[in-house]
């Protein structure tokens, strides 16, 4: 039995690469089988059926043959759950605020300078009688070419990008998608019918690009690609074609210059179709009811789903002008989910930690949270699943899963000395074992480096600055406390974490790839992964933190509360940057160890170097530390991988058990008698909060499924 599970077996649940081709061939099969009706024999079709037009039952039912043919295939591949995870892609709206302003008037602009460039711009003439009549064909348009998307990004793209960078992957898709419009040209009555047939097909392959990133950027949102189509489609522009086309493909030319890091690299894209498992609280977090157990599951042949979604949509066609119903929300409630809630609110009220949440995540791909306490004892705000913590020395985890995955891709050589990118960086020549330590050595804390953290200048220089609006302590700064010292031993003789190592590790980083750290994470890591409460902490301004608690006796000098607004810090955060440097929630940090864990964060074979570790000191001969994780070899519950994460006012966790393939994170808003030899409630909440966790694992959940109103844990997007 291997150590480490393969990649694709310990995937959660998605639909398969394979379901390309059904994909194609369902969204073609049902959309030119009614058109082609009406091409072939005109007369009879229009007596029978009526003429077609954009209002017709039966073209609608062709625009919506994408979505009927992911909503099948995603049915088909991962279950009612697995639909429901997919869905919810509509609730991921946080993005960039350059592409919000694209998606407002970037595209209206496009339309006006093609109208500009056709000389209709003042000429045609308003196609509206007044406001009811415009604001009824944008409700009708929101409701009919968006959904295309449910198919094309939802199911066409993720699937594209396992295989290809997504600029190769946004073409191949745009042409098609364009081929797919090719019947509505050819019929009267349709939209289609009054355009150019070429232009619209370049115009197909632009729009495809540029929607493309977008994608990626919001870690794979079907709300921003929803409203992207609709105002592909809003009634409210002009009427430019075949003009816009020219301005289409210039932008499209603009977003991947402007994007060209993401769009030739597959490390950004968006690849699966189903989310990893959903987050349920344990409080009031809606989950879809579990469907029946189903013997045939995972045997269907994909020729009888084809015929099983062609039979679905013709069912659509005979009962279309029914009224619809969205499911009913339920929320469920499992003995598994009181089990975890009543455990930490024991630990607390046995430690009396202000407040925490925690998480773990199960092979299956479902993730229970639970939270107790406050995020603010002042305000009396209790703690939510959704209130974000400083993550601390857990970042670390993602500095060295970025280092590898740069590895992988021959960018970097975990063997080669530091001097090969630093060399000629200002002071590094000053630095301890400059010349001999390797990117191995600072990854495992064997460099023979001091830990500036620990100098007493740095502890007096910050107790003199942290009230200072920006980040008094960039990289530079922060290696300026140790150099000149002496090196605590030759690389690889000995061990001794150090913080400053890491930072040199961003440093390299940034000078391998010309980006900063942060854009390598979120596109690596936060976006594929749906981590969407993850962000980086260099900022002082981070909604939904909670507010921490230190004691005023603290080394740094800093306030014993941590935040002086609600979401706001005291003192930059920045001062940790690849020392840390990431704000999070327990939940995701759970499904973020069980990625990394399992082999399914970076695209190829990575866990042998992230488990390749060395002992940390020979009083604890178990103990051993790898590329970003410390790595205990025996346990109560076997092997345990993760890190740790200590930041005045904030103390964090996260463990990963291979034997039952379980990750656990919990958050602690307080750093008070946690850490040290004095206390041991980390200590304790770890091995209780584990026994918990593989004990949900071993039995299955009993549910309870009551009907009720949905409302949100929490916001669902970074």
């Amino acid at each position: 039995m291997t150590m480490f599970p393969d990649a694709e077996t310990a995937r959660s649940p998605d639909v398969p690469s394979r379901a390309l081709g059904p994909y194609v061939l369902i969204t073609f099969g049902v959309a030119w089988s009614v058109l082609v009706l009406y091409l072939l024999a005109p007369e009879s079709a229009t007596r029978s059926l009526g003429a077609i037009s954009a209002r017709h039952p039966l073209f609608i039912l062709a625009v919506y043959a994408p979505a009927i043919a992911a909503v099948a295939l995603v049915a088909w591949a991962t279950g009612r759950s697995g639909l429901w995870r997919f869905v919810s892609r509509l609730s991921l709206w946080r993005c960039s605020p350059y592409w919000y302003g694209f998606l407002v008037a970037g595209i209206g602009a496009i339309y006006v300078m093609g109208a500009w460039l056709k000389g209709t711009l003042f000429s045609a003439p308003w196609p509206f009688e007044g406001l009811g009549s415009l604001l009824a064909a944008m409700a009708f348009m929101l409701v009919l070419g968006p959904m295309e998307e449910f198919g094309w990004r939802g199911v066409a793209l993720p699937i594209l990008q396992r295989r290809f960078a997504p600029f190769a992957a946004s073409l191949i898709l745009g042409v098609i998608w364009g081929a797919w419009h090719l019947p509505a040209f050819f019929l009267s009555g349709t939209p289609q019918s009054a355009w150019s047939l070429t232009p619209f097909l370049i115009g197909a392959v632009a729009t495809s690009v540029i929607v493309t990133p977008l994608f990626n950027a919001s870690g794979g949102s079907l709300l921003l690609a929803v409203l992207f189509h609709f105002q592909l489609n809003n009634p409210l522009w002009p009427d430019a074609q075949p003009h816009d086309t020219i301005v289409f493909v210039a932008a499209a030319l603009a977003v991947v210059v402007l994007n060209r890091a993401t769009m030739f690299s597959r490390a950004g894209a968006v690849t699966r179709v189903v989310p990893l498992g959903p987050v349920v609280a344990a409080t009031t977090q809606r989950v879809p009811t579990p469907a029946p157990p189903d013997p045939a599951h995972g045997r269907r042949p994909l020729a009888r789903l084809a015929l099983g979604a062609w039979a679905a949509a013709v069912l659509v066609s005979c009962t279309s002008g029914a009224p619809g119903r969205d499911p009913a929300g339920r929320t469920v409630k499992s003995d598994r989910h009181a089990r975890w809630q009543s455990a930490l609110e024991t630990l607390r009220r046995q430690y009396a930690f202000p407040g925490a949440t925690a998480a773990y995540a199960l092979a299956d791909g479902t993730t229970v949270v639970a939270a107790t306490g406050f995020a603010d004892l002042e305000a009396r705000t209790p703690m939510s699943t959704h209130h974000r913590m400083l993550a601390a020395s857990i970042g670390k985890t993602f500095v060295a899963a970025t280092t590898l995955a740069l590895v992988h891709e021959g960018i970097l050589d975990l063997d080669a000395p530091a001097s090969q990118w630093l060399g000629d960086h200002k002071g590094f020549a000053r630095l301890p074992n400059h010349d001999v330590m390797t990117l191995r050595h600072l990854l495992t804390h064997t460099a023979g480096l001091p830990d500036h953290v620990h100098e007493p200048a740095f502890a007096a220089e910050v107790a003199r600055r942290w009230s200072e609006p920006t980040n008094p302590f960039p990289p530079d700064a922060l290696l300026q406390f140790v150099l000149d010292q002496p090196p605590l031993f030759a690389p690889g003789q000995g061990w001794a974490y150090s913080d400053t190592g890491y930072i040199l590790v961003g440093l390299v980083i940034e000078k391998a790839t010309g980006q900063t750290y942060y854009d390598q994470v979120r596109t690596r890591f936060l976006a594929p992964l749906g981590l969407t409460l993850t962000a980086p902490s260099n900022v002082r301004e981070i909604p939904d933190l909670a507010a921490g608690y230190t004691t005023r006796a603290n080394t740094f000098g800093f306030p014993a509360k941590t935040t002086t607004a609600p979401g706001v810090l005291a003192w930059h955060p920045g001062v940790e940057w690849t020392g840390g440097g990431l704000v999070s929630t327990s939940s995701d940090l759970a499904r973020w160890g069980h990625a990394l864990f399992e082999g399914r964060a970076l695209a190829g074979p990575y866990l042998a170097d992230l488990l390749r570790a060395v002992p940390m000191s020979p009083d604890v001969p178990a103990a051993h530390y790898g590329a970003g994780v410390a790595v205990q070899q025996a346990g109560p519950h076997g092997p345990v991988y993760g890190h740790g994460g200590w930041i005045p006012g904030y103390s964090s966790s996260l463990r990963y058990y291979p034997v039952h393939r379980v990750s656990v994170a919990f958050q602690l808003n307080t750093d008070v008698n946690v850490f040290g030899d004095e206390s041991a409630v980390v200590r304790q909440m770890e091995s209780r909060l584990a026994d918990a966790a593989v004990a949900a694992a071993r039995t299955p959940s009993r549910q309870r499924v009551e009907a009720t109103q949905w409302t949100p844990a929490g916001p669902t997007g970074h």
